[in-house]
């Protein structure tokens, strides 16, 4: 039996709409080979460059730095690299661009958020947005020391002496013999007792100004 015209056209239509189809997941898995090839390219190149960071030309790191993130701006190490280099030059704009730039690329480091927060705490004295990574930091690993101890002394430094305890606490709970937490903890009980306190807050800050430093 011979098929009517309307049938024939209803059946081009879907076969069509299905070449249609495959010709879309085609696109779907040349894009996906692209772009592991890219990221794979990209990461052959950046141990080239991770060489070169190594030595003692400076300059001429973050010169090839900065061109290799105009092909890849997207990767996430690169702008932390860069902004370390950067604030070992004094040049904190440029670092803290880039230190912000590698925490928005890949929000579950835990290293690129430590640099971004100990760069706002340390160097520009933006606390409460230090505080605020550090907190991210501390829901995602709630048994980081070192995150526990340094939100503990900004606590201080914003006279929230209750929260700082909870902090020390926590640390000691994790590591009965670290000095650090056991300290704070007894010079936040002279201060209970009305024994002198004054500068408590900006004694922590010295000491974790003095202790942090910005590396990748």
């Amino acid at each position: 039996m011979y098929k009517g015209q309307h049938e024939l056209k209803n059946e081009i239509k879907i076969d069509q709409a299905a070449v249609e189809q495959r010709e879309l997941r085609l696109d779907d898995q040349r894009d996906y080979l692209k772009e592991g090839t890219v990221m794979g390219l990209s990461e052959k190149i950046y141990q080239g460059i991770q060489a070169m960071m190594n030595s003692d030309n400076k300059e001429a790191s973050i010169w090839v730095l900065e061109k290799y993130l105009e092909s890849y701006p997207g990767y996430a190490i690169a702008h932390n690299d860069l902004g370390v280099l950067y604030y070992n030059q004094g040049k904190k704009d440029k670092a803290v661009a880039h230190y912000e730039k590698a925490a928005q690329l890949q929000p579950e480091n835990i290293t690129f958020k430590k640099n971004l927060a100990d760069f706002y705490y340390v160097e520009l004295g933006r606390i409460k947005d230090a505080l605020m990574i550090y907190l991210d930091i501390l829901e995602l690993h709630p048994g980081d020391i070192e995150t526990l101890l340094i939100t503990g002394h900004i606590s201080v430094s914003l006279k929230r002496f209750e929260e700082a305890r909870v902090f020390y606490n926590h640390v000691l709970k994790i590591e009965p013999w670290n000095t650090d937490a056991f300290q704070n903890l007894e010079k936040l009980k002279d201060y209970d007792k009305g024994r002198n306190a004054v500068g408590l807050g900006s004694s922590f800050a010295v000491q974790e100004n003095k202790e942090k430093s910005i590396a990748c």
